[in-house]
């Protein structure tokens, strides 16, 4: 397939040039126009057809110049748009290449490097996935984790739909819990990344630390989190999954695939990290699993 190249300093250029004509013909069509007002009218034989014809050629040259103004606007704006996009992809490659330079295996995450000025949000927004159904938290996350893993590395992403996630989960032994919405069981996601081939290890009894540690180390973190009979929920049972994709301050920066962002708004969300750590199931069982 042939490369597109596009030399916006031409195409001003060019529009520049167009302009300047679509000037010279209306001051030329001004000019005969005026001319022919001027010719002697011996009886209105020789002034009338000339003002006509006068007419006639302003008309002729104010529609080559309407024309040439129009083709200078358009190519003005082709190079507008050009580097508008020129810049946009420039900013975010120059963003993939500092994540990508010397990690080795890692996932190649900015995290909490003071050193890169990367916006996580925008970044990591991209790879939001709302959950199409109660019990789908850890099989969108899942998939989010994969499309991240896979696509910072510009391999095919194939791998990640999520119905094919959720059909794996769903033919292995302990993918799901076995009643109604019961979602995806620790050893679920385990095996999920496993099968997946993203490199992981599970800490069944994280903490803070576990967390941060991960995010300086430029890595993601899948997180299980919920409540027995919690009374806050009328003493219902509950869990979800998410992933940790950086901190700031006190806040953890997480991709949740039960947050339906509204149009325009941030798809990533911010939770306060000791309301995070608060809905961590029990203690000694804090689950996750750290990506790398």
């Amino acid at each position: 397939m042939p490369r597109i190249t596009v030399d916006t300093e031409l195409l001003k250029r060019k529009a520049r040039r167009l302009e300047e004509l679509s000037h010279e013909f209306e001051k030329a069509g001004n000019e005969l126009a005026y001319q022919s007002n001027r010719v002697p009218s011996y009886g209105g034989q020789l002034s009338i057809p000339a003002h006509r014809a006068g007419v006639v050629a302003q008309y002729d040259a104010n529609t080559l110049r309407d024309l040439l103004k129009n083709h200078a606007d358009q190519l003005a704006e082709i190079a507008r748009r050009f580097e508008e996009v020129d810049g946009e992809a420039v900013q975010k490659l120059n963003s993939w290449d500092l994540l990508l330079q010397g990690l080795g295996d890692l996932i190649a995450l900015p995290a909490l490097n003071p050193f890169l000025d990367i916006d996580l949000e925008a970044l990591y927004g991209n790879y939001h996935q709302h959950q199409l159904f109660p019990d789908g938290c850890a099989d969108f996350s899942l998939s989010m984790v994969c499309n991240i893993y896979y696509g910072s590395r510009g391999e095919s992403t194939e791998r990640c739909d999520v119905d094919k996630i959720t059909q794996y989960l769903e033919s292995i032994f302990v993918g799901k819990f076995p009643w109604e919405y019961g979602g995806t069981t620790p050893w679920g996601i385990g095996f999920g990344l496993d099968s997946l081939e993203i490199p992981n290890s599970f800490h069944p009894d994280g903490s803070l630390e576990t967390l941060e540690d991960a995010l300086r180390n430029n890595q993601l973190v899948v997180i299980s989190i919920g409540r027995i009979n919690d009374p806050e929920m009328g003493g219902q049972t509950w869990g979800h999954v998410m992933v940790i994709v950086g901190e700031e301050g006190d806040d953890f920066i997480v991709l949740d695939p039960g947050y339906d962002p509204k149009d325009g708004g941030p798809k990533t969300r911010r939770i306060p990290k000791q309301e995070l750590l608060g809905k961590w199931w029990y203690p000694p069982f804090h689950p996750c699993w750290i990506i790398g």
